[in-house]
């Protein structure tokens, strides 16, 4: 793959900071360079020294699509004060990591599995080299898919994952994936795989009011997330492209196949949003139910984001989280 314009221009690691947002300290920023001039960048933050438990090991954040490393600091706090190591990854296409077009803001991949690749060596090649074991993972929405496909591909790595709004079945595609993927390749014809899906203010996330947002009940987070654009528009990802479109119905496809769900041993809790309006909660729901080793939790009232909500559907969200990971160390110990 060739790079061209503003795709490859942005060679800095450091955190963007605003105020209310800042960095957690003691981080290791770096890049992960990938085959075609593709960087992904990365954070890294090792447990605190002043915390007692030596062996809650590291939790992997893959965040979903549209967000970045920044919008998870908040998150990172909360596991260093948990005890764990963390590691944050800017997915390709945004964040700061190589954007695949010439327009930067249009959400691409050429394809799905590129993800879970990327994830599978920044896990051999960082993450298991510089921080401790055990190997947990912390996922939201497209994040998850990408995770379900490296578990199914990489066995035995990572001992536990809880996936937040997976992007299994995503609610703009209501039609069965055959006739959905049918559709998707006909625009694919007509207007190239970099067409965006959307234009206006449905493709530029900095124009979104708070009122019509879809994802969050939390005023304070959302514009938290906002100032953050403000301040590096860089970070900014906005409507998908027809050829992301067309691997999302591709990866949805494989994971609604239960033969391929049932082959992932990794015991997983999945948490579903009561009213998420992006992700079909039924897939969700179908998801948990086909997973040798799988758990759903609802976060009663929750939009698609539950990590940016507010605090009384987080606290919802960390009581599971918490009784789900300690469950591993009561296991280990009988």
């Amino acid at each position: 793959m060739r790079l061209t314009g503003s795709e490859s221009a942005v060679t800095c690691t450091a955190p963007v900071e605003i105020a209310g947002n800042p960095a957690p300290p003691g981080a290791e920023y770096g890049w992960l360079e990938r085959p075609g001039g593709v960087r992904l960048r990365y954070g890294l933050w090792k447990k605190p020294p002043d915390q007692p438990n030596t062996a809650r090991g590291t939790v992997v954040v893959i965040p979903g699509r549209t967000e970045f490393i920044e919008k998870y600091f908040e998150v990172v706090g909360e596991l260093l004060s948990r005890g764990y190591g963390v590691a944050v990854l800017d997915i390709r296409g945004q964040g700061l990591s190589t954007r695949l077009l010439s327009n930067r803001t249009k959400g691409h991949v050429a394809c799905f599995l590129d993800y879970s690749h990327d994830l599978n060596s920044w896990i051999n090649e960082v993450v298991t080299a510089r921080l401790p074991a055990p190997y947990r993972l912390l996922t939201h929405s497209m994040g998850g898919a990408i995770a379900l496909a490296y578990l199914h591909d990489n066995p035995g790595v990572i001992e536990r994952a809880a996936m937040i709004a997976p992007m299994v079945k995503l609610k703009a595609v209501p039609i069965p994936y055959p006739l959905a993927a049918f559709f998707v390749k006909m625009a694919k014809s007509v207007f190239g795989p970099e067409a965006a899906t959307a234009s206006g203010p449905r493709s530029d996330p900095t124009l979104m009011p708070f009122e019509r947002n879809v994802v969050t009940h939390d005023a304070g987070r959302f514009d938290r997330e906002q100032a953050l654009l403000a301040a590096c528009p860089d970070l900014v990802v906005g409507a998908p492209t027809l050829g992301w479109m067309s691997q999302a119905v591709a990866i949805a496809a494989k994971l609604a196949d239960p033969a391929y769900v049932q082959a992932i041993k990794t015991p997983i809790l999945v948490f579903c949003a009561e009213e998420d309006r992006l992700i079909n909660n039924q897939a969700e729901v179908e998801l948990a139910a086909r997973l040798p080793a799988g758990k759903l939790v609802t976060i009663a009232g929750a939009h698609h984001e539950i990590l940016m909500e507010t605090d009384a559907r987080r606290e919802a969200f960390w009581r599971a989280f918490d009784a789900f990971m300690a469950e591993e160390k009561a296991g280990a110990g009988a």
